[in-house]
């Protein structure tokens, strides 16, 4: 790596760590909703790059490290693919076999118990936001390799839009307390096939957010129903 696109890429990690914890604290800290509090960083996020790159602005990103992440193949398979099969599989271990990913499980089902247990709740929730912030930010270094280009604000409520539906058709209950890392993965498919069966088709831009917007509320009223379904069992 060149010195200029070392410091770069650390600055994305720096600056997608300290958005994280921040996010982490204000949730676990100030009780505010994390959702909201997330999607308010996105959007303090896409004013800021604003101000540092004029908006429309594209800058290209050429050779070096930009063209080997961004069209090495392994195999036949793309790198950013591999890595994120990489990714899912330590979230897994991680999520499934140690006492991190209990205590995830656990805050998810009950925090008042997961206190109770001695964990410290505070602690995990910002550690996730930090993870998941340092998540988004390699995220946003591997589409830039694929695009070769970077622009600020570029699609990412488009982005937002996939990733709810993904997580939500993933099986993870809004509610807390169920998720796991293969259903995740599979939602993430299945948006991906179904942007692609729709780019296919010809279906214009527009119908796009209202197909996933039904996909989205279907998904979210199974899950509701099944969340219902386990409260009765539990009483």
């Amino acid at each position: 790596l060149t010195g200029g696109v070392g410091i770069g890429l650390l600055a994305v990690v720096a600056a997608s760590l300290t958005m994280g914890g921040l996010i982490g604290v204000l949730v676990a800290k100030l009780k505010l909703p994390a959702f909201i509090v997330t999607l308010s960083a996105l959007f303090m996020a896409q004013g800021l790059s604003g101000l540092v790159i004029p908006r429309g602005q594209q800058i290209f990103l050429m050779g070096g490290f930009f063209q080997f992440a961004g069209s090495q193949k392994i195999f036949g398979i793309y790198l950013s693919f591999l890595f994120l099969i990489a990714l899912c599989a330590a979230a897994y271990v991680v999520y499934n076999h140690t006492r991190i990913g209990a205590a995830i499980i656990a805050i998810g089902n009950s925090e008042e118990n997961a206190k109770l247990a001695g964990i410290n709740v505070d602690r995990v929730k910002i550690g996730i936001f930090m993870f998941s912030g340092l998540c988004s930010g390699f995220a946003g270094i591997m589409l830039s390799t694929r695009m070769g280009f970077v622009q600020p604000g570029l699609d990412g409520n488009g982005l937002l839009l996939d990733a709810i539906a993904a997580i939500i058709i993933g099986g993870t209950l809004i509610q807390g307390g169920r998720g796991t890392i293969g259903g995740a993965l599979w939602g993430i498919a299945f948006i991906g096939i179904v942007n692609n069966a729709l780019n296919l088709l010809n279906v214009e831009d527009v119908w796009h957010q209202v197909f996933k917007g039904v996909v989205i509320l279907t998904a979210l009223g199974v899950n509701w129903l099944l969340w219902q379904s386990r409260q009765s069992e539990a009483h």
